[in-house]
């Protein structure tokens, strides 16, 4: 997730590269049309979620999320989705705009 101008929650499906076990820190490879990459831009904070419901992912996936069970986080600004099996709550360190998807080093933690 990650917060729209009017600061309520953006979710959006992306798979990124996570660096060792731990999730301590990885990376994110949006589009720079996306609503993610501008949110990020505006605001770099976020929550990378790890979660099992296939359909809020398929749905996420097509603009169709709705407004899923969230609740604030406790290191960034940002939200939580409720039902979710693992959440990291991130910042993020470093942004790479030279390729065609956006670079985005996040670290994980407050």
């Amino acid at each position: 997730t990650t917060l729209n101008p009017d600061g309520s929650p953006h979710l959006a499906p992306m798979g990124p590269t996570v660096d060792g076990p731990d999730f301590a820190r990885f990376l994110l490879r949006p589009f720079p049309t996306s609503s993610t990459y501008q949110n990020l831009l505006r605001h770099p904070e976020g929550v990378l979620h790890v979660t099992d419901d296939a359909a809020l992912i398929a749905r996420a996936a097509v603009g169709a999320a709705g407004n899923p069970p969230v609740r604030p986080a406790e290191r960034v600004r940002g939200w939580v989705l409720r039902d979710c099996c693992r959440y990291c709550e991130f910042r993020v360190s470093a942004v790479d705009g030279s390729d065609q998807r956006v670079r985005m080093e996040a670290a994980v933690g407050g």
